[in-house]
């Protein structure tokens, strides 16, 4: 495998994980808004058991890497012990066992967390959204990281992939349900995103300080264009929050426009969304600082 197709791979991969994670996260948001919207078990198990075999995949990938023997090398035993025992297998372990696990009680208990308190739902899932975000501190240069600096960053995914994870319920919501419910939904789900906003800039902001300006990584061209592009898309999402929010959500209420129009508005925040997970894994494959 060369390196061109080996960087491409281990990018689709590692999108593969960001996806698994963020349905995952977005599913625990519409825990707190309405759970009906989350009726497709299936769909939500079957992205977690994806995002477990890409994050599989990708530590397979670095196996090969490190052995320099093309695709045989993946499956070196010796190499797999090795990079097992590395932050590389503590990400393997806490973020495959973690979306599986996600998988497995989301399918098997369906019934009992769409019907139950959102305090017994959060409570059978919260293992699986713990340990998933802890793998994200595992490996890199944030794994060197202070602790508060480790929680900026787990704060800035919670909040990024749950915002991302969240729109495709969304989406389904208000193309499915009555226009009533989507007022009341789109009018809990405003109040959140502000506070998701808030927060994500808050941790953004704190983070690109810290790796660009405190560790002096200003030299680092291609990661700084990677780094505006992923910030222009997420103004844009930013952008469209808020178009929803002050725009189509007044006129829905209204009656002056139909929901499909706000469906559709939504379905292109959500494609922007996952353009934002795939410059992230480009940012950390391909031209991250450590690179």
């Amino acid at each position: 495998m060369t390196l061109d197709m080996w960087t491409l791979t281990s990018t689709l991969f590692k999108l593969g994980s960001y996806i698994g994670v963020s349905v995952a996260l977005g599913t625990l948001l519409f825990v707190f808004l309405y759970r009906p919207a989350l009726k497709r078990h299936k769909f939500i198990s079957l992205m977690s058991l994806i995002g477990a075999a890409s994050t599989a995949s990708y530590f397979l990938l670095q196996v090969g890497a490190f052995s320099q023997s093309g695709l045989l090398g993946m499956f070196d035993v010796d190499i797999v012990k090795l990079l097992y025992t590395t932050g590389n297998g503590d990400l393997l372990i806490f973020r495959a066992l973690g979306l599986v696990y996600f998988a497995v009680v989301w399918s098997a208990l369906n019934k009992i967390l769409l019907g139950s308190h959102w305090s017994v739902t959060t409570l059978l899932l919260m293992p699986a959204i713990v340990v998933v975000l802890w793998s994200f501190t595992t490996v890199g240069h944030i794994s060197n990281l202070a602790w508060y600096w480790q929680g900026t960053l787990i704060l800035h995914i919670f909040v990024a992939l749950a915002w991302i994870g969240s729109l495709q319920p969304l989406y389904k919501l208000v193309q499915d349900v009555a226009s009533k419910q989507v007022n009341q939904t789109l009018e809990q789900y405003s109040k959140i995103g502000i506070g998701i906003v808030a927060l994500l800039l808050i941790a953004g902001l704190s983070l690109t300080y810290k790796l660009i300006i405190l560790d002096n990584n200003q030299d680092s061209t291609e990661y700084l264009i990677a780094l505006a592009s992923k910030v222009i898309l997420v103004v844009t999402m930013f952008g469209l929050a808020a178009y929803h929010k002050f725009h189509l959500a007044e006129k829905l209420k209204k009656g002056e426009i139909n929901k499909n129009k706000v469906a559709r508005s939504i379905k292109r925040e959500n494609i922007i969304g996952y353009g934002v997970l795939l410059i992230t894994a480009i940012l950390t494959t391909v031209v991250g600082i450590n690179h």
